[in-house]
Parts: C-alpha cells; sequence; structure tokens
C-alpha cells in the first residue's frame, strides 16, 4: 500500500519486503559515521554527536548513559543505532541535561538501546522533547 502526505510518500512492497521514502522529508540527509563522538563511555548530558545527521551509528563502552541531545529545529528526526557490545542508556527527562535537550520516553521510564538495534526520536517543539516512537 502507499501512504500519502505533503511531504513523503510511503511505498510498502511486502512480496520483497521493500519500503521506499520518496519526497521531501526530514529523514534525508548525510549518514552519520563518526571517528571520535561514535564510541563514548560514561554519561553525556547534551550529545552533539548527531546534531547534523538524521542516521546516528552509536558505539558505546562501558555501558554509556545519554540524558540529553541538541535539536536544531521542530521535527528533526533521528535514527540511533546501537552497533556496540553494549547497551546505551537513554535517561528519561534528566535535570542534569539542558531542558530543551531532553528525552521524553514510554513509561516515564530510561530506555536501553541494546546492541544491533536502532530507535527513531523525533523532537516535538510543543514539549520541547526528543520523544521516542513507540
Amino acid at each position: 500500500g502507499t501512504i500519502r502526505g505533503s511531504t513523503l510518500a510511503l511505498s510498502v512492497q511486502t512480496l520483497n519486503n521493500t519500503i521506499t521514502l520518496t519526497g521531501l522529508t526530514k529523514l534525508a540527509g548525510p549518514l552519520a559515521n563518526y571517528a571520535g563522538q561514535a564510541s563514548f563511555s560514561g554519561t553525556n548530558h547534551n550529545y552533539t554527536g548527531c546534531t547534523n545527521y538524521s542516521y546516528c551509528r552509536l558505539i558505546g563502552t562501558s555501558t554509556p548513559v545519554i540524558t540529553g541531545m541538541t535539536s536544531l529545529a521542530a521535527s528533526e528526526t533521528r535514527f540511533m543505532c546501537n552497533y556496540g557490545s553494549v547497551n546505551i542508556q537513554f535517561n528519561h527527562e534528566d535535570a542534569n541535561s539542558t531542558a530543551a535537550n531532553r528525552f521524553f520516553l514510554p513509561g516515564a521510564a530510561n530506555y536501553a538501546l541494546v546492541p544491533q538495534a536502532c530507535m527513531f526520536i523525533i523532537y516535538d517543539s510543543s514539549m520541547t522533547r526528543w520523544m521516542k516512537s513507540a
């Protein structure tokens, strides 16, 4: 089937499991494959590694924690993928981050992004928070 909107057309062909995005979307943009920012440990209160990228390869060591992430504009989206061997924890409403950089996560709970998994987040300008897709 096809879903169409003013800035996005989504076509799904179930015979070969192909998904095609066409049109102007916030998903367009360069891929993030950092040399320095991708590998990190400890706690990062206002993560800037994904500022200019829609797809972010994260490689954590020693169970890193991200409490917030900078945003450029309303409706910014990020596809965060954990390519490391440990969980990457995203903290819900952590006061250590600037209020506008915080995550508002399902169940008002911290979220562990397990290795070889991805999550999609969008910046909600009304809430001034990053929201995780369910």
